[in-house]
């Protein structure tokens, strides 16, 4: 079970579920948006100047959709910032503090797909994935959780229908287990609503 917790996104519907969660069971910091800027560097090394974490859980993130040519291409590119140059930073960062540390990644299953409008999420939430996989090699302690659609205001901003929308509790019960026990080993998984969690093999090319 871990000592010290760093939650970031600490505004969002997930993290302030998990925070909630885990605030009986050991030190927690939760940091928005506005406390931490995960594209900034020097942001990201000022959280971990000030205190020491175990585990990382990075729910920070960002959607702006649109077509491609179509999108306001800054809008596009605060994904990737956000979504891919937050993750390295965040990992890059941790992994120096403290090499034992373990990192919970909050992708999504759109990584494993393709939609016309949502090409910048898509693209970074599959960077996530990549990065962990990476990162899994080199034998550092990471946890990539892709789930489905999750009922929370980020995606109530996108005014998408869709049947199978997890309630937030379900989609943070696979975080919490990763966080307080060794149970789900390093890997990537998949979930959605009513399903358990699916590893996800490396992909060969």
């Amino acid at each position: 079970m871990p000592d010290n917790v760093l939650i970031t996104g600490g505004g969002g519907d997930v993290a302030r579920f998990v925070r909630s969660a885990l605030s009986d069971e050991c030190q927690v910091v939760s940091l928005s948006k506005h406390q931490l800027d995960v594209r900034s560097k020097e942001s990201v090394e000022l959280a971990f100047s000030q205190h020491e974490f175990d585990t990382v859980i990075h729910t920070a993130g960002t959607i702006n959709p649109g077509h491609v040519t179509r999108i306001d291409p800054e809008n596009w590119t605060r994904d990737i910032e956000v979504n891919t140059v937050g993750t390295f930073n965040l990992c890059h960062v941790a992994l120096n503090a403290n090499p034992q540390c373990r990192l919970i990644l909050l992708a999504s299953t759109a990584a494993f797909n393709a939609y016309s409008d949502w090409t910048s999420y898509c693209i970074s939430k599959y960077a996530q994935v990549n990065i962990s996989w990476a990162l899994i090699e080199d034998g550092f302690d990471v946890v990539c959780l892709c789930p489905g659609a999750i009922d929370t205001k980020f995606r109530k901003s996108l005014n998408q229908s869709n049947p199978n929308v997890m309630t937030v509790e379900e989609a943070s019960a696979p975080i919490l287990s990763a966080c307080l026990s060794s149970e789900i080993t390093p890997g990537v998984y998949l979930y959605r609503k009513g399903t358990n969690l699916v590893p996800m093999p490396k992909q060969q090319y």
